[in-house]
């Protein structure tokens, strides 16, 4: 009775051994779960903003090189959307580039007023003041 036990062991052991192998293959087939996301926008550039970036990387390659790199680039946020000011503005200008469109200043200077159309905490120090 003892070997009988013994050998049933053995066989349960050796099937077992037999059938990890092929386990762990199947396991390593398992797709591995991506643990993060990416969130990208792609709103698309129009015509003046790609004019915008094209003439400030002549003439100011630093600017667009940092632009580049930030948050705003990768967001597609541009010169316009921070810069661009109303006609009545104080500081409404035109830039160089932008001549040719009657109905577009811009302001060199960007204020909070201008960050809090898109970042609230902006709009928050804006009404404090």
């Amino acid at each position: 009775m003892k070997h009988t036990i013994v050998y049933i062991s053995c066989m349960i052991c050796a099937i077992l051994l037999v059938k990890i192998p092929e386990t762990q293959s199947q396991q390593e087939k398992l797709p591995v779960p991506q643990l993060t996301k990416k969130i990208e926008i792609h709103r698309g550039l129009t015509e003046i903003e790609r004019e915008c970036i094209s003439c400030h990387a002549t003439h100011e390659p630093g600017k667009v090189r940092d632009w580049a790199k930030g948050m705003h680039a990768r967001s597609t946020v541009t010169c316009l959307d921070c810069h661009r000011a109303e006609l009545t503005d104080k500081d409404a200008r035109d830039c160089p580039g932008t001549e040719k469109y009657r109905d577009i200043k811009i302001s060199p200077i960007v204020t909070p007023q201008d960050c809090s159309k898109c970042h609230p905490y902006e709009e928050m120090v804006v009404q404090s003041k």
